[in-house]
């Protein structure tokens, strides 16, 4: 990922999250996001994947993250995210400085988004 500016350092709350809708489903998750990666640190390459479930984000496994000037890169285990198959397919979101997982209305009023809102990307693996 790359940003505009300079990546901050990594103890602010709710550093640059991303947030995996990895079955595609609206109904699942929070607001259809199934994981969220970044939500804590472990240490300057470490950081958790976690799952939702029963309205709780839960650690379900760790992956690698560098981040150099305004770019940062991401290492998750596909198996880890339900993405095992030879053509993963997934939507995603990054979130930096939210307040809360209170609302989906916390996608546009506090920190930057990528994209705007409750938009999402999606990655998928051309036939």
């Amino acid at each position: 990922m790359e940003t505009a500016d300079p990546i901050t350092p990594h103890n602010d709350p709710y550093w640059m999250l991303l947030l995996m809708d990895a079955d595609r489903n609206g109904t699942t998750g929070w607001l259809g996001y199934d994981f969220i990666i970044n939500l804590e640190i472990m240490d300057s390459g470490r950081t958790t994947v976690k799952m939702r479930r029963n309205d709780e984000w839960h650690t379900i496994g760790d992956a690698h993250y560098a981040v150099q000037g305004n770019r940062m890169e991401l290492s998750v285990p596909r198996k880890l995210v339900n993405q095992s198959e030879s053509t993963p397919c997934f939507d995603f979101h990054w979130a930096d400085n939210i307040q809360s997982f209170d609302s989906v209305a916390e996608l546009g009023l506090n920190g930057d988004h990528a994209p705007n809102r409750r938009w999402n990307y999606r990655f998928q693996v051309a036939d």
